[in-house]
């Protein structure tokens, strides 16, 4: 990696930072109780992440494929906080997701941030039943409402995104 100072335009060699969770695969269960868990190469599934916003900001990420402005995340996660201080909230968060997804899975710069780290999905696996139709599968996977175990309840943004998604999941399921 090379990373340019912006400042003094000096060219740093960045070493590569081995990924913790190489070899594993990564899975986000968000229908029901939330969690992420790695599956390692035995198949042993350990729970690295359950509710609270850091959950909230995955399902956010995986739900923006392409992702998401930095300043319009900051607010959907820290509503009625200061910009700087969302943004700050949000550099931690995201350094912290980094630490258990690995320094790869997520991108950004200044403006921007995604998640581009392979990561399973309940949700996207129940989608794709669904388009092959496969109603059985979708079924089995629908475990409960969207980030059931997720309470949010400051008229916010994000609550406002929590109650769409989990109406819609559940029409979907019926």
């Amino acid at each position: 990696h090379l990373t340019i100072c912006s400042y003094t335009r000096d060219v740093i060699e960045e070493p590569v930072q081995p990924d913790p969770v190489a070899g594993r695969t990564l899975t986000a269960r968000l229908f029901g109780a939330s969690q992420l868990h790695v599956v390692t190469e035995t198949g042993q599934e350990i729970r690295v992440l359950g509710p609270g916003k850091p959950m909230l900001l995955v399902a956010r990420l995986l739900h923006a494929p392409q992702g998401m402005l930095r300043d319009t995340l900051a607010t959907f996660m820290w509503p009625g906080i200061d910009e700087v201080r969302a943004r700050s909230s949000l550099r931690q968060a995201l350094f912290q997701l980094r630490e258990i997804l690995g320094p790869n899975a997520i991108r950004g710069d200044r403006r921007h941030v995604a998640l581009v780290g392979p990561l399973a999905s309940d949700v996207r696996d129940f989608l794709a039943a669904l388009d092959a139709g496969n109603d059985a599968s979708a079924v089995a996977l629908y475990r409960g409402p969207f980030l059931a175990d997720l309470a949010i309840a400051d008229a916010s943004e994000a609550e406002l995104w929590l109650t769409l998604e989990r109406a819609r999941y559940h029409q979907l399921y019926l």
